[in-house]
């Protein structure tokens, strides 16, 4: 997933135009809009256990041995290894590690890119020259990737990797757009910034595992529509906690600010496009039932996993598990 998930699927690129006047917050049609969200993916508990204590200690362990300690890691292990107990819930425990230290990482980066930027400016560079890593965790995180080629087809772990230099690439532009006079009318800016910050790709893929006989043409008609809806998904759950922050650099703000709508017809329309969205991909994989039901299991766990978070605050909306 906001800014700081990831699934470290990131909702809060830097706002690009000037700050619009906007109504006062309403609550309540947030929560309507939410409702008919999960009322369209026919939402129902999961009731599995989000935390994973062998999870949880192994990414401990890593942190540890690799000399990796600091309070941001410190702080996301379970925020990180629940979104993957829930969402890849049939994954082995070593499918689970390598997805988890992925997912903990991009977090890390996501937060600290704005702080320190030249450790991620230099990361491609440094990788395709076999260079140690300027910031020791992306030292831990091209070992991670590298993994992907054991666990997923030669074309999946291709587009893993692809898809997480993109990642890093965003986050390292975003914070460069607050000094960036940027043209309001540049449509499809917010989608292009907000597309390479979502790794959603990376996170639709880790379902499809070689062992569980996927590769990437199983679900490769299906990929736009899941980067889209998982994307979509973080930045409509996480929209009542900008709210409540006053935060105006998401993708949902700038869109609204560009179409001259308000937020909340532009959170109805993404509603819309979800549905449309999900009911495209499950079309797309109604001929392979493994690969249908395993989209179910992530995308119902992807949801799971934002309402049981507190920090998201969707029980203010009366919704809750």
């Amino acid at each position: 997933m906001a800014k700081q998930h990831s699934t470290a699927i990131s909702s809060n690129p830097t706002q690009f135009f000037e700050p619009f006047v906007q109504s006062k917050y309403q609550a309540g049609r947030v929560s309507s809009i939410v409702k008919r969200f999960l009322k369209d993916i026919e939402f129902v508990p999961s009731n599995i256990n989000p935390v994973n204590k062998a999870l949880e200690n192994h990414m401990k362990n890593v942190m540890h041995d690799r000399d990796l300690e600091c309070e941001q890691l410190k702080r996301t292990i379970h925020l990180s290894a629940s979104l993957i107990e829930l969402g890849y819930h049939e994954s082995t425990l070593e499918e689970k590690k390598n997805v988890a230290l992925f997912n903990w990482f991009a977090i890390y980066i996501d937060d600290k890119v704005a702080r320190d930027p030249i450790p991620f400016h230099e990361f491609g560079a440094r990788l395709l020259r076999r260079q140690p890593q300027l910031d020791p965790i992306l030292n831990v995180f091209t070992e991670v990737l590298d993994h992907m080629w054991d666990l997923y087809d030669p074309l999946a772990a291709s587009a893993i990797f692809n898809n997480c230099l993109a990642f890093v690439t965003g986050c390292c532009i975003e914070p460069e757009l607050d000094n960036l006079p940027l043209i309001q009318g540049v449509d499809r800016f917010s989608w292009y910034i907000r597309d390479l910050t979502g790794v959603a790709i990376a996170f639709a893929l880790f379902a499809f595992t070689k062992r569980g006989n996927f590769n990437m043409l199983n679900v490769v008609q299906a990929l736009p529509d899941m980067n889209f809806w998982i994307s979509l998904t973080n930045d409509l759950l996480s929209f009542h906690k900008e709210e409540l922050a006053g935060e105006t650099g998401t993708y949902i703000y700038n869109r609204a600010k560009n179409d001259n709508k308000s937020r909340y017809e532009t959170c109805e329309e993404i509603v819309a496009e979800l549905n449309k969205a999900r009911q495209t991909i499950l079309a797309t994989l109604s001929s392979n039932p493994a690969a249908l039901e395993t989209w179910k299991i992530w995308e119902r766990g992807y949801v799971e996993w934002h309402i049981i978070q507190e920090r998201y605050h969707l029980k203010d909306l009366g919704i809750g598990l």
